[in-house]
Parts: C-alpha cells; sequence; structure tokens
C-alpha cells in the first residue's frame, strides 16, 4: 500500500502496526477475520515433511509463473518507476516476492533460484532497483526477525 500511494504521489502517515496485538486502526480497516495475510505461510510455520510437499509445490507454480512470463517478456524485463506505476503484474510480483530474501534466510531455502527461473529473478532484480520500490520495501532485517518470530510462535502452536 505505502509503494502505491508514494508511486501515485498522494500523500500518507506511515504506522507501524505490532501484528502480534493488532490495533483498532487495522482491524477496521483490514476486517476480513481480524487477521493479515502471509505468503509462504505454509512453509514458515510447518517443518519436516509438509514443509518438503508445500516447498515442491511452491517451486512447481514458481516454475509455472516463469513460463508465463517468458511469454509476456520474450526479449527479457525491464522496469521502470513509470511503468511500474501503471502494471498490475509488477504490483502483484512486487506484493509477492519484495521479502523473498528474508524469507529465504529464515527457512534456509533458495526461494527465487536465478538458475532455474533466472526471468522471474532479473524481473524481482529490476524492480527492486527502482527507486520507490526500494524506499519502500519493508527493512530486511525486521523482516528477517518478524518471520523468525512467527516461525517460532506457529511451530510452537502445531506442536503443543
Amino acid at each position: 500500500m505505502e509503494l502505491a500511494l508514494k508511486v501515485k504521489g498522494i500523500p500518507y502517515e506511515y504506522l507501524e502496526e505490532d501484528l502480534w496485538n493488532k490495533s483498532p486502526l487495522l482491524l477496521k480497516f483490514n476486517p476480513v477475520h481480524k487477521k493479515v495475510f502471509w505468503a509462504l505461510a505454509v512453509m514458515v510455520k510447518t517443518s519436516g515433511e509438509a514443509q518438503e510437499k508445500a516447498i515442491k509445490e511452491m517451486f512447481e507454480k514458481l516454475i509455472l509463473l516463469e513460463e508465463g512470463l517468458k511469454g509476456l517478456f520474450p526479449d527479457g524485463f525491464v522496469a521502470s518507476a513509470d511503468e511500474f506505476s501503471k502494471n498490475v503484474l509488477e504490483w502483484i510480483m512486487f506484493a509477492f516476492f519484495s521479502s523473498y530474501e528474508a524469507v529465504q534466510e529464515v527457512l534456509g531455502i533458495n526461494v527465487i533460484d536465478p538458475e532455474k527461473t533466472p526471468l522471474l529473478f532479473s524481473c524481482i532484480t529490476a524492480l527492486m532497483e527502482i527507486t520507490e520500490v526500494k524506499e519502500s520495501c519493508y527493512p530486511h532485517e525486521k523482516m528477517v526477525a518478524f518471520l523468525k518470530s512467527l516461525r517460532e510462535y506457529a511451530l510452537k502452536t502445531t506442536t503443543a
């Protein structure tokens, strides 16, 4: 959301939320099940065989995405701030993959592999070079800490 406002030049006030203790404001504007949804949730909250299955399924979907991207960008991918503000696919890719390095660090797997999915990797790399995108990314260290905390909590509650 912050990125959309920044790219469109809309003034806003950034408020950081404690997602373990959601504020009334967050609950008001995100009423669906009073939850915040997370990409790669299955991999973060599982281990062992269940996690391996989730990783395999994720890679199958990423390969499928890679093939689709080849059809859209046969000559490679070039990102620009102007195009980014107009392209829904780029927004979706940013939303799903902007924190992939933190996920990789926490789970110890290469979520985005430049050898298996080179076009996807180059798309994400190019998007992350756009100034507005860089400025809108959640700080890596905070995302790693959050994902570690989320993973520890999820593993505790699933084994308890």
